[in-house]
């Protein structure tokens, strides 16, 4: 058996099995119950995002409120029962693939890698290069080319901003709201409309381009 069929199998037992707990190293709470003493240094964290966005957005109030909201979703999930405490060779695996994707050309964000206890067959990427990979994806894909595929779309999100460009999408969708709200009738509705249809269109252009940016990166990587 290989590497990935045994990630996989391992993978698979954790997935399904809801009440898992030290599985080899691999500690999870089966509880809901919030992780005490989470830290994460919250000045360093927005001079991240700053320094990152520095002459790209000019919108400082913007900016500092994205970077709230982006450390609270972090908090969130450091602080939830989904990260997988002491996974490291499934981690270092995945890191290894992005990697050998990009190979010289790889991302100048710090990218780093956590496996979740979701069975979902699905990944998310953190403004801080953080990509979740629910051991779900990791049951259902059957090749380390899929794991390379997801794993580049994910990085295409990090490095190409989707993430302030959907936060300042939905903004937007709520300004509208309210307005359309306020409004009333035909032309609040129509208001309302438009605004969930850009929210939309603006998260069907994101999908499209990460696609893009990781068929590019696996076609240099051959």
């Amino acid at each position: 058996m290989n590497k990935y069929s045994l990630l996989k199998a391992i993978t698979f037992v954790m997935a399904f099995n809801l009440n898992a707990q030290d599985f080899i190293s691999h500690s999870v709470s089966p509880t809901t119950a919030l992780k005490p003493q989470i830290k994460l240094n919250r000045e360093e964290f927005f001079n991240s995002i700053f320094k990152e966005y520095e002459g790209i957005e000019q919108d400082k109030v913007l900016l500092n409120n994205y970077a709230a909201y982006c450390y609270k979703n972090c908090l969130k999930m450091l602080a939830s029962n989904k990260e997988y405490e002491s996974w490291q060779e499934g981690e270092k695996y995945l890191e290894k693939i992005v990697k050998e994707t990009f190979s010289s050309r790889y991302p100048s964000h710090p990218i780093r890698i956590k496996i979740v206890r979701d069975a979902s067959n699905n990944a998310a990427a953190y403004e801080d290069g953080t990509v979740y990979v629910n051991a779900g994806f990791l049951v259902h894909a059957e090749t380390e080319a899929e794991l390379a595929a997801l794993l580049a779309h994910e990085i295409g999100h990090v490095v190409l901003h989707h993430n302030l460009d959907g936060y300042k999408s939905y903004q937007n969708y709520v300004t509208g709201t309210s307005i359309g709200n306020a409004a009333g009738g035909l032309s609040g509705m129509l208001i309302k409309y438009l605004s969930r249809n850009d929210l939309s269109h603006h998260s069907i252009r994101d999908e499209e381009a990460a696609d893009l940016f990781a068929i590019n990166a696996l076609k240099k990587s051959n």
